[in-house]
């Protein structure tokens, strides 16, 4: 398979500059896709030029609503912790902190600790139990249907935690016709953004002699500390119950 039949990115001009604009995709007025191509893999009808080495370093990218979910539950949890402590007895307040602190750990490792980041050349996807980094050349496409899951070269799939869904809207131009395009939030966008760039730089499926994008060594490990903070907590809700 060639360079340009990978879904979700641009096709290059012999240049390598990417084809098409975002301008305009809204006011044309084309059929609504038939159900059988609502679980087609996400392409990017008109991707914007970008020249490379264009995309920049970012880091904490992750969906608007999970510090909001993951601080308040955090936020309450605490709170109950800290009325434990104050009304309780000593055996309630060790039984129930436990169970409490266990929520409060499960709210930080699904929501406000996973993240992606943007690095020279890569990126890191730092999801609730494990973190992966990617240089952008072994990188061959973006999968948009069920959030941001990446395809690499080997032909293995990462998903970032971070990013789920950001949906598709419908932009009608009369009764029967309309424009599907896809909906993405900003931390979303930025790596498109950076794949694109990538592409433009020469990636995997380019010519031997297209340059490729360089980035860190791909790696892939254990997050320690959630693990066990998660292991911890959970250890003392269920002796906090058993030993009451």
């Amino acid at each position: 398979m060639t360079h340009s039949e990978h879904p979700g990115q641009a096709s290059h001009s012999p240049t390598g500059e990417a084809m098409g604009s975002h301008e305009g995709d809204h006011t044309r007025g084309e059929p609504l896709p038939s159900s059988s191509d609502t679980n087609a893999p996400f392409q990017d009808p008109d991707p914007a030029p970008i020249q490379a080495g264009a995309s920049e370093v970012r880091t904490g990218l992750r969906a608007g609503g999970s510090r909001i979910i993951g601080g308040a539950v955090v936020l309450a949890c605490l709170v109950g912790v800290g009325s434990l402590l104050v009304e309780g007895t000593v055996s309630t307040a060790l039984a129930w902190s436990g169970l409490l602190l266990a929520i409060a750990a499960c709210a930080w490792v699904l929501y406000l600790h996973p993240r992606v980041d943007l690095l020279p050349g890569g990126i890191r996807l730092v999801n609730p139990l494990r973190t992966l980094v990617l240089p952008w050349s072994a990188v061959t496409a973006l999968d948009m249907r069920l959030g941001v899951t990446l395809v690499d070269t080997d032909g293995g799939k990462a998903t970032a935690w971070a990013l789920p869904s950001s949906g598709r809207r419908t932009r009608r131009t009369s009764a029967t016709t309309g424009k599907v395009t896809p909906e993405h939030p900003e931390a979303v966008s930025a790596v498109l953004e950076a794949f694109r760039a990538s592409r433009s730089a020469g990636a995997p499926g380019d010519t031997p002699e297209a340059p490729r994008a360089e980035g860190p060594s791909r790696t892939s490990a254990w997050n320690v500390r959630e693990v066990a903070l998660l292991a911890l907590t959970v250890l003392w809700a269920v002796l906090g119950f058993v030993l009451r």
